[in-house]
């Protein structure tokens, strides 16, 4: 991974190397919330598929910063400001209990403190 693709400031969206492709998938876990009565997304996991060719990998697929086309570093895709769910730019923490990333103004918080999230330097 090189220094010169700067992170995204904005909203992304994520495009197949092999074919072109946005229609990337990955594979998560979701946990009943007895309290909203839905499926509440608890993790979601590095590996990704595109729906069109079936090229797959962890963290291969480029992100892409709306506003300005760049492609930007794969870093955790929920830290992004502004990829919240609601698109509101929540910050994100690590549960301690799960390392799982959560958007603590969204998720309920059953246990804490979370810690704010702060991403790995790179060797």
């Amino acid at each position: 991974m090189t220094d010169s693709i700067p992170p995204a400031k904005t909203r992304i969206e994520m495009r197949c190397p092999k074919c072109g492709g946005n229609e990337v998938l990955k594979d998560a876990c979701a946990s009943w919330n007895p309290d909203t009565q839905r499926w509440e997304l608890t993790c979601v996991y590095d590996h990704e598929t595109c729906a069109a060719c079936e090229h797959e990998g962890d963290f291969v697929f480029e992100r892409i910063d709306i506003e300005t086309r760049a492609v930007t570093k794969p870093v955790l895709d929920e830290g992004f400001p502004g990829n919240c769910v609601t698109g509101r730019g929540h910050e994100f923490s690590v549960d301690p209990a799960t390392g799982n990333s959560v958007c603590k103004p969204c998720l309920a918080q059953t246990e804490g403190p979370f810690e704010p999230y702060t991403l790995p330097k790179d060797e």
